[in-house]
């Protein structure tokens, strides 16, 4: 139930992911009660990241910092699975706007998986993605750029073109140079993303339909500038 979960939530089925997660956590706790289990963690970190992905911020959290209550009493602070849970509560910081706990929560994980991984890896590529986009939020464009570049390499070695987290990356990279006003080359990364994720999910999925409004606001953008340009 849990894997299942888990491989539901990835393909972007909120609700088969809910009721798997959710069934595996009922029968987790069943069976092991409320003490400190490491399945019990997994289950709610799964369930974090979901809720988290569909906007419900607040039951995310709670899941997130009952996982990692978990994980740090039973590992210790330094342990993966404590990095994982601390990479999502970075993201779910993020998307609240708390940037400096969401900074300090990424910069744990990733020191945690580098030490244990070494740089080439794709937990470490994650948390370089959600570094990256964390810091074109703030406007540390040369930063964001490092990190998503870095994170790019790492995934394309690891999982060859045409991955999903390829697609990611490239869409933070698109929505960087959008902003930083190179527009050819955010379109051709927003394109390159949009391409990866149609013949992974088809045309009907959350990730897909991102990357078009973010086409949609360099098509815009572009159209606005042609105007000004005939204005003058």
């Amino acid at each position: 139930m849990t894997e299942l979960g888990a491989l539901h939530r990835r393909r972007g089925r909120f609700d088969e992911a809910q009721t798997n997660l959710q069934s595996a956590l009922d029968t987790y706790t069943r069976v092991y009660g409320h003490h400190d289990h490491p399945n019990i963690a997994w289950v709610s970190t799964e369930i974090g990241a979901l809720q988290r992905q569909h906007g419900q911020l607040e039951q995310a959290q709670i899941n997130l910092q009952s996982a990692l209550d978990i994980y740090t009493r039973l590992y210790g602070p330094d342990d993966t699975a404590v990095a994982r849970v601390l990479t999502e509560l970075g993201v779910l910081f993020r998307q609240r706007g708390q940037l400096d706990q969401a900074q300090t929560n990424l910069q744990s994980a990733r020191a945690t998986f580098t030490r244990v991984y070494g740089h080439d890896h794709a937990n470490v590529a994650r948390v370089l993605t959600e570094l990256g986009a964390l810091f074109r939020q703030r406007g540390q464009l040369d930063q964001a750029q490092t990190n998503l570049q870095s994170a790019r390499a790492t995934f394309t070695h690891v999982y060859g073109h045409d991955h999903a987290n390829v697609a990611r990356v490239l869409t933070e990279l698109g929505v960087l140079y959008r902003q930083r006003g190179q527009l050819d080359e955010a379109q051709t990364n927003l394109q390159s993303a949009l391409d990866i994720y149609t013949r992974l999910f088809g045309p009907d999925h959350a990730d897909v339909a991102f990357v078009l409004t973010e086409v949609d606001a360099l098509q815009r953008l572009r159209d606005q500038l042609d105007h000004d340009r005939h204005e003058v």
